[in-house]
């Protein structure tokens, strides 16, 4: 089975051989308003990794309606307010958990750390309808349903119209599309459309927006979701830095393969450790900076109930190995029977009942993933795993960390050594991992750095 990265280099070459970027609304490339989409479906169907995140259903829509119509009141008086914000920063969807209060752990701290908090207005877009409601607030925040929500409406809505106004581009577009993806019909021209009128109606209100607040910079987590903002940001001269978000352990991913586009781009990407600085963040490497990773500072004066953990190993789960995570954990848990295996899942997996019934009479647990992974990660001692951004947290945590390379695990070996992970080959390597006291071998990789102040407020003056 190929990698992500393999499927990615694939993908990418095909969309350079048939020209999939030439086919423009307004100045952007349809094809990047889409291409995430089609990309996760090649890799799903490739390798079975789902890129989309797990949330949970909206229970009661009148609580939707009330969300759009919040949105809309706030909208409205944003644009009636003669305050102007020179920062603009849009939160990650997906918050994390501490003590029952809900944080973006990429932004929030940016805001606390530096003097920007009186300039800076925080747009927080819902997971699924869904926002947690008891929200760190450090500055004012706009939740953007009105412009999400409503942007939808009108692409359902007038999907049809500019399917036909622009029914030559998008036949010419799908033409290309379906030599890689045969099944692709009439009804998937139309979802073209749709995306298209939706990702209108959203970059339009934010034109409206960034008209009136008056922006210098825009920071956003995660550029796929906000690309309309972006793009209206580009067309308004406002200086856009995407923040990362995770590790990149195998190179080409989904997200951030392809040429740079500056009309969608962002001006400068920025990440949380000397590590990452490397040309795989689709923006060219003079652009990538490292401002470091200020929630080590920013959670150290936060209270922590959570207990430690002493008698059982912290296994990290992703969508890509459910199966095999689940099996090695069956089988290390024949290993010490003193020592329990607890899956921590990937927030984008979600684990069934067939899977949970395995574990039954047997060590082993899943556990919550809604708690912080830097607070999981502090309970336990030992972490395993195979590719995921909490097992460089772990390291740079000073934890015992190893990385999985037997039964259907195998660890690029000469690799992971450098990086300061145990290599877990057999029952015996896992064995010395647990009982074998020595001292952890000092990382000296830098994969979150000292929070920069300095660099980051240059970088936005």
């Amino acid at each position: 089975m190929k990698t992500t990265s393999e499927l990615m280099k694939e993908m990418y070459q095909w969309e350079l051989e048939n020209s999939l970027y030439e086919e423009k609304f307004d100045s952007v490339s349809i094809w990047r308003i889409i291409r995430f989409t089609y990309r996760s479906i090649y890799i799903r169907e490739n390798n079975g990794y789902n890129s989309k995140t797990k949330i949970e259903k909206v229970s009661f829509y009148g609580q939707l309606v009330m969300n759009v119509l919040t949105s809309i009141i706030t909208f409205i008086g944003l644009i009636f307010s003669s305050k102007k914000y020179r920062n603009i920063v849009a939160a990650f969807p997906r918050l994390t958990n501490i003590n029952g209060l809900y944080y973006d752990k990429f932004t929030d701290p940016l805001i606390k750390l530096t003097d920007i908090k009186d300039e800076t207005i925080v747009f927080q877009r819902s997971l699924g309808g869904n926002h947690k409601e008891s929200r760190y607030k450090i500055t004012e925040l706009f939740k953007t349903d009105c412009i999400d929500i409503l942007s939808m409406i009108y692409g359902l809505c007038f999907g049809m119209l500019y399917f036909v106004v622009f029914y030559k581009k998008i036949n010419l577009l799908s033409s290309k599309i379906v030599t890689l993806f045969p099944s692709f019909k009439l009804k998937d021209k139309i979802k073209i459309a749709i995306r298209i009128a939706s990702f209108h109606f959203s970059y339009k209100s934010y034109d409206i927006l960034f008209s009136v607040l008056q922006p210098k910079n825009l920071i956003v987590v995660d550029r796929e979701i906000f690309n309309p903002m972006i793009y209206s940001a580009k067309k308004k001269g406002v200086k856009v830095f995407d923040l990362q978000h995770g590790a990149i352990i195998e190179g080409d991913t989904d997200l951030y393969t392809g040429y740079y586009d500056e009309t969608i781009d962002c001006d400068y990407f920025l990440v949380f450790g000397k590590k990452w600085i490397i040309p795989y963040f689709g923006v060219p490497i003079e652009k990538v900076k490292n401002i470091g990773w200020g929630f080590s500072d920013f959670i150290k004066n936060i209270p922590k109930s959570e207990e430690r953990i002493t008698d059982a190993v912290l296994l990290i789960s992703s969508p890509s190995v459910t199966d095999k995570i689940f099996n090695i954990a069956m089988e290390l848990s024949k290993y010490n029977p003193n020592i329990a295996i607890h899956i921590r899942p990937h927030p984008q997996e979600a684990i069934d009942e067939k899977r949970i019934s395995m574990l039954e009479g047997k060590n082993i647990e899943v556990v919550s993933n809604l708690i912080d992974s830097a607070i999981a990660i502090g309970q336990y001692d030992y972490i395993l795993g195979e590719n995921s951004t909490m097992l460089y947290e772990a390291l740079s945590l000073g934890k015992k960390v190893g990385v999985l390379n037997f039964m259907e695990f195998t660890a690029d070996i000469e690799k992971s050594k450098n990086d300061g992970f145990c290599i877990i080959s057999s029952k015996d390597d896992f064995i010395d991992f647990i009982e074998k006291n020595e001292n952890h071998k000092e990382v000296n990789v830098e994969f979150y750095s000292k929070f920069n102040k300095q660099l980051f407020n240059e970088l936005i003056k």
